[in-house]
């Protein structure tokens, strides 16, 4: 579950220790008005980041972390736990799509919204990722959002389509830019 007054207060904490981030995962599509349920708090900082945000949230560090996945894996990954907020800090993001890893990039040149004074990933790097974690329904959630509204950057989407992704994921980027 993902308090509001707890959100606020970690983007306030963040954006006062200068931390470049991004907020992602179910957060971002709510805010984007695509889906209400927020089990957690995603975010995504910049590599060069990591040892403040370990120094900042030290207290908060959530003693019961998940065991390793083998679909992803980044440099920096911690899970804290703030009041009732699950909140996933990484950094360096790699994932694990047919036996191959792709990196996420994100620093302090990514590309944001900004929505109610929070700096949010956009969806169009958030595609990318459900597509590699093979989360199909928020995959097409995501598609038809873009093809009916057709409300997405075609910037964003080309420099996506010259990272070294795989080919069926690049193709359907094409096709975006196409629409």
């Amino acid at each position: 579950m993902v308090n509001k007054s707890d959100v606020v207060y970690l983007i306030q904490l963040l954006k006062k220790n200068k931390i470049t981030y991004g907020v992602g995962g179910s957060l971002l599509l709510q805010a984007l008005k695509l889906e209400t349920k927020v089990n957690d708090l995603d975010i995504m900082i910049d590599i060069n980041d990591a040892l403040l945000i370990d120094i900042l949230l030290k207290d908060y560090v959530d003693q019961d972390q998940k065991p390793n996945d083998p679909k992803y894996d980044s440099l920096y990954f911690r899970e804290f736990k703030f009041n009732q907020t699950a909140i996933d800090i990484m950094a360096g993001l790699n994932i694990n799509y047919q036996r191959k890893w792709y990196g996420i990039p994100f620093d302090d040149k990514t590309p944001i919204y900004i929505i109610d004074n929070i700096n949010y990933m956009l969806l169009e790097d958030w595609y990318v990722i459900y597509y590699l974690l093979d989360r199909k329904a928020k995959v097409k959630l995501i598609e038809n959002y873009f093809f009916q509204t057709r409300s997405f950057s075609k910037i964003r989407i080309n420099d996506l389509t010259l990272l070294d992704l795989p080919v069926d994921l690049k193709l359907r980027l094409i096709k975006l830019l196409n629409i």
